[in-house]
C-alpha cells in the first residue's frame, strides 16, 4: 500500500530528505486568527492542494460566561474556516481541530473533565466547518472536510466510549497507538533527520502491522504523527495513506 509523508506546524521542509507531500499549518486557537505556527517555507515546497490547516480549540471551561459548549464550539469552527480562508497557502480543503490540554478550558476548577460538555463542544465545531462556506485556490465555492488531532492517551478522560460526532472526520492520531510509541518506536530507531537509515519503510511497515486498526469515535486513523519536535530533528513528521490532495477524507471502523 503506498504512503504518503508529510509535516506540520513550524516544521521547516527538506529535513534528512524527507518527502513533503502533505503539510499541516497551525492558523490560530480559540478565536484567535495567527500564523505563528504556519510555515509559509514548508507550504510552498508542498503540491499546493496538499496544504491544509488546524485549529487550536479550546475546551468548554474557555468560552465566554454563559455561552453553552456547542456554541463555542460552533464560533471557534466558524473562526477556523475564516482563516483558512484568509490563508492562500490552503487549498487542501480540511481544517482540523487540534485538542490538547494547551489550548486551556478542557478541565475545570478540580481539574475534572466533562466529557458531556466536551463532546457538545466537538460537535459544534464539526458542524460549523461543514457549514460555513469556503473558497478553494481557484476561486470556486465549497465546504471543507473537519478533522480531529487527538492523543488516545487522553480519549478516556475526554470523551466517553459511545461518543458518537455529528460529523464524520478525518482522524489525525498520535502518541501510543496500538502498541507503537511515537519517535523511536514508530521508526525503528532512525530518526527522519538521520540520512543513513530508512525512515520511511520502518513508518511504512508499523502503519500497516498496527497502527492502520487504531480508531476513534468510530473514525478510523487516516494520519499519523509519527514523530513529534520533543523528540529531535527540529520538527514533527506525520504518515498518511491518502494524499490529501485535494483533500483527506475520513474512514469509518
Amino acid at each position: 500500500m503506498p504512503g504518503y509523508f508529510g509535516t506540520d506546524s513550524n516544521t521547516a521542509p527538506g529535513i534528512g530528505g524527507m518527502p513533503q507531500q502533505f503539510y499541516l499549518g497551525r492558523l490560530g486557537y480559540g478565536t484567535t486568527i495567527d500564523g505563528t505556527y504556519f510555515n509559509s517555507t514548508a507550504a510552498r515546497a508542498t503540491p499546493s492542494g496538499a496544504v491544509s490547516g488546524y485549529w487550536g480549540v479550546e475546551g468548554p471551561f474557555a468560552g465566554p460566561a454563559g455561552m453553552a459548549a456547542y456554541d463555542w464550539g460552533h464560533l471557534q469552527g466558524q473562526t477556523a474556516v475564516r482563516a483558512w480562508n484568509q490563508n492562500p497557502s490552503c487549498c487542501g480543503a480540511n481544517v482540523f481541530a487540534d485538542l490538547e490540554r494547551g489550548f486551556g478550558g478542557w478541565f475545570d476548577s478540580q481539574n475534572n473533565s466533562h466529557q458531556d460538555l466536551n463532546a457538545s463542544l466537538l460537535n459544534g465545531w464539526l458542524d460549523a466547518v461543514v457549514s460555513t462556506p469556503a473558497v478553494l485556490c481557484d476561486g470556486s465555492m465549497t465546504r471543507l472536510t473537519p478533522g480531529v488531532y487527538f492523543n488516545m492517551s487522553d480519549s478516556g478522560s475526554w470523551f466517553s466510549s459511545a461518543y458518537t460526532p455529528s460529523q464524520p472526520f478525518v482522524y489525525w492520531g498520535v502518541g501510543n497507538i496500538q502498541g507503537v510509541c511515537a519517535c523511536s518506536c514508530a521508526t525503528a530507531n532512525c530518526p527522519p533527520c538521520n540520512r543513513s537509515c530508512n525512515t520511511l519503510a520502518a513508518v511504512e511497515e508499523r502503519w500497516q502491522a498496527a497502527v492502520v486498526r487504531q480508531c476513534f469515535a468510530g473514525q478510523r486513523i487516516v494520519i499519523w504523527q509519527f514523530w513529534i519536535s520533543s523528540c529531535g530533528c527540529g520538527g514533527n513528521f506525520d504518515f498518511s495513506s491518502q494524499s490529501g490532495n485535494p483533500r483527506f477524507l475520513p474512514q469509518g471502523c
